[in-house]
This record gives structure tokens, C-alpha cells and sequence, in this order.
């Protein structure tokens, strides 16, 4: 059904950002899952591409994304969940907003990365900081 094809679809566009071929992961990501685990790995997925491409669009998704989270009812997502999510998206702009040659932003941000417990994509962010 649909959510086997949106899991195929993700799997697809995570392969393909892993190999570093940011325009077919785009053409991958599914525009709307069904399930909310998807549709804000889809999300994420988008944000990270954007980032490696360098974008225009971050800033309006990271805003999106924002927004999506902050209207998410209680019932679809825990609050777990949401700190996840929002820890993500506060830390990738953060990243994305320092001046490139900043040695002790980025080593201060590494630093609340590592030492805040609940960071999706913990790895990935560290990554872009070094």
C-alpha cells in the first residue's frame, strides 16, 4: 500500500543522499506520507539535502518545518518526539546561520550537540560542524 511505497521511497532517497546524489534523494523524498514517522523523516531528509546543496530553499523549510512541528497535535506526536525534531531543526540553523571560519561557534555548538541526550541526525550535525 502506501506505506510500503513511501518506506521504498525514503529508503531510495536515503541511499541516494548517502552517495551524495542530492538530486535524485530529491526526487525520491514522497511529498506527502501518510504515516507522521515518514512524513517528518521526509522532512528532515529534505532539510539535510538542501543543506549539502547549499539552497535557498533551507531557511523557508527549516521555517516549514518549524511551523508543521509546532502545529502537530498532542495525539500524532509525542513530546519526545517533538523535542527531537525541534532540536534537530534549532541545531541545523544554528550551523547553517554561523559564519564560515568560526572555530569557537562551531565548537561551542558541537559541544550542546553532544551533550543535549535527545538530537535526531546527532552524527550528521556533528559532521557539518567540523
Amino acid at each position: 500500500g502506501d506505506e510500503t511505497d513511501d518506506f521504498y521511497r525514503l529508503t531510495m532517497a536515503s541511499y541516494f543522499f548517502a552517495i551524495k546524489d542530492f538530486d535524485k534523494a530529491l526526487d525520491w523524498i514522497p511529498t506527502a506520507p501518510q504515516d507522521t514517522m515518514y512524513l517528518f523523516r521526509a522532512r528532515r531528509l529534505r532539510l539535510k539535502v538542501y543543506y549539502e546543496t547549499k539552497s535557498d530553499l533551507l531557511f523557508y523549510e527549516l521555517d516549514a518545518f518549524k511551523m508543521a512541528l509546532s502545529r502537530a497535535s498532542q495525539k500524532l506526536i509525542s513530546p519526545q518526539f517533538r523535542e527531537l525534531q525541534a532540536n534537530f531543526v534549532n541545531f541545523l540553523y544554528q550551523i547553517a546561520k554561523s559564519p564560515p571560519g568560526d572555530k569557537a561557534r562551531r565548537q561551542k555548538l558541537s559541544q550542546r550537540i553532544i551533550a543535549k541526550p535527545s538530537v535526531y541526525e546527532k552524527d550528521w550535525l556533528l559532521e557539518k560542524l567540523k
